[in-house]
């Protein structure tokens, strides 16, 4: 049963690079069901089929930024340029997390998953400035729209690396048993800046 504020269930159902460092126990929550992993050169390779998807979603990622840079008329092209530049750096993390480059047990291993969820937070908050820009709030592509995207999302991903870095580091009035900080940025903020993109989007279309 999910609990509000709980990895547990959550975990034991998807693998996720912050899952073994949250929990009670050393290594943390683990999957019930596991990928099968593969040998590479005796290097265990993890979650290949996550890691596919990963490659093919950096490839579409650079074809979406050249065909967005391309299209010099169009509204919120560089402020969505922005969105994909995030995304980008975010499956590349994402890549070297889940994979095993970098092994669970490593040192700097919290500090590459706290950079992955600030990143992934910074995205979705960056996406929904981009559903504003269509209400034309200030000229788009300026120097004051852009920097604000830029410094707002860079505001948002620092907040996220600290709360995510204090809750495996278990810094005062932070816990890994119990990640409720880190629960609601991720599965709450994040959704509903999306679904806030949504429905400004839903309005700029229906307006016009």
């Amino acid at each position: 049963m999910y609990r509000f504020g709980y990895y547990d269930e959550i975990c034991a159902t998807v693998q996720m690079a912050a899952c073994p460092l949250l929990g009670d126990s050393q290594v943390g929550y683990e999957p019930t069901c596991y990928a099968r992993n593969i040998e590479v050169r005796n290097a265990l390779i993890f979650q290949m089929a996550t890691l596919i998807i990963d490659i093919i979603a950096l490839f579409m990622t650079i074809i979406m930024i050249i065909h967005v840079r391309s299209k010099y008329t169009a509204v919120g092209r560089k402020e969505m340029v922005l969105v994909f530049y995030i995304y980008f750096l975010m499956i590349i993390l994402d890549f070297i997390t889940i994979s095993g480059i970098i092994p669970i047990s490593s040192v700097v291993y919290p500090y590459f998953v706290a950079g992955y969820l600030g990143l992934t937070t910074a995205m979705c908050w960056c996406l929904m400035l981009n559903g504003i820009v269509g209400f034309q709030w200030t000229e788009d592509g300026t120097a004051a729209s852009l920097w604000t995207f830029r410094l707002t999302s860079l505001l948002i991903f620092g907040l996220m690396y600290f709360v995510s870095i204090a809750t495996f580091k278990e810094v005062k009035g932070f816990s890994k048993a119990h990640p409720l900080g880190l629960f609601i940025m991720y599965f709450i903020f994040n959704p509903l800046f999306l679904l806030i993109y949504v429905v400004l989007q839903v309005v700029v279309v229906v307006n016009t």
